[in-house]
């Protein structure tokens, strides 16, 4: 399956080295596109809220200070999410063994 293209190792930067499934689909003259770790939860909020929604720093700390951005429930809701999707992965990846 790594031979052949299906799987592939890669270096995630919480869970070190993972083996994830990658597609088996090859174009002529096209480059494969490389596998990369989805981003942490919050990691692009100011990136969002500046460049994408036109607010400034100052508009965007304050909402972060005022506990609107972020907080303890969003936190607990991503990592819930992120949870359920590697108990997918670990299920299938059980079937491959």
């Amino acid at each position: 399956m790594h031979q052949r293209g299906m799987l592939h190792r890669m270096d995630h930067p919480e869970l070190g080295s993972v083996i994830l499934p990658h597609s088996p689909l090859r174009f002529h003259g096209e480059e494969r596109i490389e596998l990369v770790a989805s981003p942490g939860l919050g990691q692009h909020t100011r990136e969002v809220l500046a460049d994408w929604l036109d607010n400034d720093a100052t508009r965007v700390d304050e909402l972060i200070k005022s506990g609107a951005i972020g907080g303890l429930v969003g936190w607990l809701a991503g990592w819930l999410v992120g949870l359920a999707g590697w108990v997918g992965w670990l299920g299938w990846l059980v079937g491959l063994a």
